[in-house]
């Protein structure tokens, strides 16, 4: 890997019914390795439950409120917590506020 600056708004662009998940690194870091982006929930959108066999992921709220399920826990989280997701395990994010939810989300594996 070599040095770079990512400026905001760059790397892949990926759209969802319920918003947009923007990898940032995606041009600079092979992804399976490590992703570091931004995604925007709509009001009143979730994105489904789903998993990450391969890599861990922390989910840090940027701007926003939401509920957070994580494995069997359930939280609702606002601007600057963070939700550890270990690899395998089940999440969700569901938007409860007005505005869009801001989160960026960190994948990445973790040393066994």
């Amino acid at each position: 890997y070599k040095e770079c600056i990512i400026k905001a708004g760059e790397g892949k662009v990926n759209k969802f019914d319920w918003g947009i998940w923007l990898i940032s690194t995606a041009n600079a870091i092979n992804p399976d390795e490590l992703s570091v982006g931004q995604t925007y929930i709509l009001p009143g959108c979730q994105h489904s439950t789903h998993k990450h066999d391969d890599q861990d992921e922390i989910l840090f709220i940027l701007s926003g409120s939401a509920k957070a399920t994580v494995g069997n826990i359930t939280d609702m989280v606002g601007e600057g917590d963070m939700v550890f997701v270990p690899k395998g395990t089940d999440h969700a994010l569901a938007n409860t506020g007005w505005g869009t939810l801001t989160i960026s989300p960190i994948k990445f594996q973790l040393s066994e």
